[in-house]
């Protein structure tokens, strides 16, 4: 594991996206399969981000045409209602559209700007 200059923490070594958190092992596909099941969302990325007081987990869905306000505290309650809370994004954000790169992967340090630019 290593912390890249954007904060991001950057797994070698292994094939898949799955971590530690405080003792807890997370897989980041798990808690976007959860998000991907309302059926508002279209897609749904979720990334770990080093925190000064360990790894935070930030939750992004596509939803396009939905007030963002509502969504959100449904697909809280949705994350609460169904996974462990070691799994639950300490951020969830609703937006248009998730950004991707020239080649059609999402543009992960874009969504954690967006984070950054929020509080």
């Amino acid at each position: 594991m290593r912390i890249d200059s954007n904060g991001l923490v950057r797994f070698v070594a292994r094939v898949d996206r799955q971590l530690k958190i405080n003792g807890t092992r997370v897989e980041p596909a798990e808690i976007e399969a959860a998000l991907r099941a309302a059926p508002a969302v279209n897609d749904a990325v979720v990334v770990a981000r080093s925190q000064p007081t360990g790894v935070a987990l930030y939750g992004f869905v596509a939803a396009p045409g939905v007030d963002p306000v509502s969504l959100r505290p449904v697909l809280l309650a949705r994350l609460r209602a169904n996974l462990a809370p070691a799994l639950r994004p300490s951020n969830l954000s609703v937006l248009e559209s998730l950004p991707t790169l020239a080649g059609g992967k999402i543009d992960t340090a874009a969504l954690l700007r967006l984070v950054g630019s929020s509080g």
